[in-house]
């Protein structure tokens, strides 16, 4: 990935305020944002396509990114991914375990917290 290159993120998130949130923190960075609130279609779309990133909420089909983790691990293993929830850090990382996620922010959407795990993907694929 070069410097001039946009950051492809995926987005999925059925709730349209948090949304907002974090298309107001990463648009107008280096990213090419792509929307999506169907877990299917979006399995669909990182078996077929790129994305260095996904954002992954409460979709159209279920209401805990949990459910969906695995199955986006296996769809697309390269695609670094951030859990959008409001559960303890601990519950987070014991349900997570073992997906090698970047880590999660708060459904409000903390600029701290996600500018956090933004940074730490930033060195992650710097190493690469």
């Amino acid at each position: 990935m070069t410097d001039q290159e946009n950051i492809r993120v995926l987005i999925l998130e059925k709730d349209e305020e948090v949304v907002d949130a974090v298309k107001h923190h990463l648009e107008n960075g280096p990213y090419d944002l792509d929307v999506l609130s169907s877990f299917n279609e979006a399995i669909s779309r990182l078996k077929t396509e790129h994305f260095s990133m996904a954002i992954v909420g409460n979709t159209a089909e279920t209401d805990s990114p949990f459910e969906v983790l695995l199955d986006m691990v296996k769809a697309s293993p390269l695609t670094s991914l951030i859990l959008l929830s409001d559960l303890p850090e601990e519950e987070v990382h014991e349900r997570a375990e073992g997906c090698g996620i970047l880590g999660h922010v708060a459904r409000s959407v903390p600029p701290e917290d996600l500018n956090h795990l933004l940074s730490r993907f930033r060195q992650i694929t710097g190493l690469l």
